[in-house]
């Protein structure tokens, strides 16, 4: 039987062909008929002998994978492989304010124009973030991110603008959102022209260092350190820094300053360190206890309002018009001290 036989509205009479001969025809899996029709057997027996062009159509109804050369659907490869994998995209400009999704516009400075990308993600509505192929009326989405499988993890670098140019950006969203109802946020990463040396740092290229006006500062590989001078007032405990000040050692560790157990005895005056040699004690000044003598001599001058005189074992009070007044050191008495009267003063010298 001829192929032209069973074309068109010809019949085939009941009993005229058999099994065998329908199984031989459909083998010719590579032949063509005159319009140009393919034979492809459907029982998978007859191999292709060369691409399969389908001329942008889909290929529909697949099975999942399971061999190393099996076709994968879509929904296969983005429930088995994206989460493993961070996709990016590349926009022209980035905005910095909320915009309207439509038409031609100035986003950061930039002219955009219809097919440009644009990353969005200042909304005020953040689920309307994302990066968009800009048209002369509704924007869409790109492919890359046109589902929510493909929000979370996405990089975009931005190429242009007067505040994001050159910048990278990452989508924080969490797997499990919908898109256009989830909120979606884009933070900037750092990149090497976004890491500046503050103050006492320079930067050279990708190295951060330490700067110091002096060699007061060691600077080793992985520390830095307060040099130990040669004199010894500057060294280091097990508890912290200790400083040497006429004699006097005072320490500085994680949670307070303190005098060294070697000083105790010193005492403090406002900001000032006492050594106790300087502490004077029931000192009994010069000049004639006898009712008459008024003016009295201390051995040193006092530091300013450190001074405690006592008559009598009475504390007097200073100033005009008082018991007595004092300059440098001496102390002068508004009434004299009677014979017999005992005078004595602490004070720091």
């Amino acid at each position: 039987m001829s192929a032209t036989q069973i074309r068109g509205n010809t019949q085939i009479i009941n009993g005229t062909i058999v099994d065998a001969q329908i199984a031989s025809a459909a083998a010719i899996a590579t032949s063509k008929l005159a319009d140009g029709a393919l034979f492809i057997k459907s029982d998978g027996t007859v191999s292709m002998g060369a691409d399969l062009n389908l001329n942008t159509h889909k290929i529909t109804n697949l099975v999942d994978p399971v061999n190393p050369q099996d076709a994968a659907t879509r929904a296969w490869v983005l429930a088995n492989v994206s989460g493993g994998i961070v996709s990016s995209s590349t926009a022209k400009a980035a905005t910095t304010v909320n915009i309207t999704l439509s038409g031609t516009q100035t986003v950061d400075g930039i002219a955009l124009s219809v097919a440009d990308i644009c990353l969005v993600k200042n909304q005020t509505t953040p689920s309307g973030n994302g990066v968009y192929t800009v048209a002369s009326g509704a924007w869409t989405r790109i492919p890359a991110m046109d589902t929510w499988a493909e929000v979370p993890g996405m990089l975009v670098t931005v190429q242009q603008g007067t505040t994001n140019a050159d910048t990278l950006w990452l989508s924080t969203a969490d797997a499990g959102g919908t898109l256009g109802t989830t909120s979606i946020t884009f933070v900037q990463l750092p990149g090497p022209s976004d890491i500046t040396a503050g103050a006492g740092l320079l930067r050279t290229a990708q190295v951060i260092d330490v700067v110091t006006a002096d060699a007061s500062m060691t600077i080793n590989a992985d520390s830095l350190q307060v040099k130990r001078d040669a004199a010894g007032a500057v060294g280091l405990s097990g508890s912290g820094l200790i400083v040497s000040v006429d004699g006097t050692t005072v320490e500085i560790n994680a949670n307070a300053l303190r005098v060294k157990p070697s000083s105790i005895g010193d005492s403090q005056l406002s900001s000032t360190y006492q050594k106790q040699a300087n502490i004077v004690t029931r000192e009994t000044p010069t000049g004639s206890i006898n009712g008459s003598n008024t003016t009295f001599t201390l051995a040193a001058t006092p530091v300013a309002g450190s001074e405690r005189v006592f008559l009598n074992g009475l504390l007097q009070e200073p100033g005009a018009g008082n018991d007595y007044t004092i300059s440098a050191a001496t102390i002068t008495y508004l009434t004299a001290p009677a014979t017999g009267d005992r005078l004595r003063v602490n004070y720091l010298k």
